[in-house]
């Protein structure tokens, strides 16, 4: 790879691995960009031999500040012995009941499984769902100081039924309103509060009141004035309230709601990609679909595709913000954004194919880093 030592690529708070010193200093020198033999500075990616694994040994270095709406997942498991007597449904005889901290959690979850200290900032409602989620969260180490108590809110409960490994049906206990004017104002000042001891923000946008369009723009705009990046997992209708993000990734149903694009063929992600681009100003966006493979659109207008791995995906739940956790964390490590963006896709491919709900990451990249195919793939060789 050349090096244009002319015109050295600006690298600052913004940009470096966080957590060390964050950067180099700008502008930049020769020297940093020296390059000996088969020596490759950390920003040019996974082609360099030790440019993966010096990020992964920065993650335990880094504090993510996650926003978001959480939800008390509820999974039960059992298997269907007959039709019920009452009507043409399956008779389930119940096996095991899991429960996990769903919506923003799920990025809560994934960073920590990298070894990222968390910091979260929601709302919860003042009943048993809600002290349960801040327990749990609490065991997994999260710092729960920015979790909001709304006294006039109920805490969502999602619970799904399965039976023989199938779904059969979910059910959603929603509030008949959103969090309550006191409770988002209460949040945003955690949020200011949590912003100094950051290193990066993720917003897992799940549209449950939090990030309302007021809020949404706020949030982004007091994390660039700190100097750090932000990475949003929006829905069709919110994406418009982060503009300016570091990066928006959205699944292709969402895209293409968002833009009124059909899908065809991959001219039409293409043509989303710049729609979204230039209409949200984000720095980068991804469009992922595990099935068919997925693309981005990085913060040097170039595109990246990325072709599926022949793994079964068998379990979607919670892989939009497993990808961009792990594209923010990465990131932040050290990666360039595309390049952390293809291993995020790894680590959902890998995650995908297993039967727990939150597989240890580390454990994921370890098999990543040390299998020559995947890693040749991770690398788009």
């Amino acid at each position: 790879m050349l090096v244009d030592y002319e015109h050295p690529v600006p690298v600052d708070k913004h940009y470096g691995p966080a957590g060390q010193g964050r950067a180099p200093p700008y502008p930049l020198s020769r020297q940093n960009f020296l390059i000996k033999q088969h020596y490759v500075v950390w920003w040019q990616g996974l082609s360099s031999p030790t440019g993966l694994e010096a990020a992964v040994g920065r993650l335990g270095g880094l504090r993510a500040l996650v926003v978001g709406d959480v939800v008390l997942d509820v999974e039960r498991r059992g298997r269907a012995s007959s039709l019920a007597p009452e009507g043409p449904v399956p008779l389930v005889i119940a096996e095991g009941e899991e429960l996990a901290v769903g919506g923003a959690g799920n990025a809560v979850a994934y960073l920590r499984s990298l070894g990222v200290a968390v910091s979260l900032v929601t709302v919860v409602g003042d009943d048993s769902e809600g002290s349960r989620i801040v327990k749990m969260l609490s065991d997994r180490g999260v710092d729960t100081s920015g979790v909001v108590v709304d006294r006039d809110y109920s805490t969502v409960v999602v619970e799904r039924i399965s039976a023989d490994g199938r779904l059969l049906v979910r059910i959603d206990r929603v509030p008949g309103r959103g969090p309550s004017e006191e409770a988002i104002s209460a949040a945003l000042e955690a949020y200011a509060r949590l912003l100094p001891s950051s290193d990066f923000v993720v917003i897992s946008d799940h549209r449950r009141g939090l990030l309302t369009p007021a809020v949404g723009p706020r949030v982004v705009d007091e994390a660039h004035a700190a100097g750090l990046r932000v990475f949003v997992n929006p829905k069709a209708d919110s994406a418009w309230n982060y503009v300016g993000a570091d990066l928006l990734r959205m699944n292709l149903r969402e895209a293409s709601l968002m833009t009124g694009i059909s899908y065809i063929n991959e001219t039409s992600v293409r043509n989303m990609l710049l729609h979204v681009k230039s209409k949200v100003k984000a720095k980068s966006v991804a469009i992922t679909w595990l099935e068919k493979g997925s693309y981005m659109l990085d913060e040097h207008n170039k595109f990246v595709t990325v072709k599926p791995l022949p793994t079964p995906v068998l379990n979607l739940v919670g892989i939009g913000d497993l990808i961009l956790s792990a594209t923010a964390a990465l990131s932040a490590a050290g990666l360039p954004v595309a390049a952390a963006f293809r291993v995020a896709l790894g680590l959902a491919y890998l995650a995908s194919a297993s039967s727990e709900r939150f597989p240890d990451l580390r454990r994921l990249l370890g098999e990543l880093m040390s299998s020559p195919d995947l890693r040749r793939w991770a690398e788009g060789a």
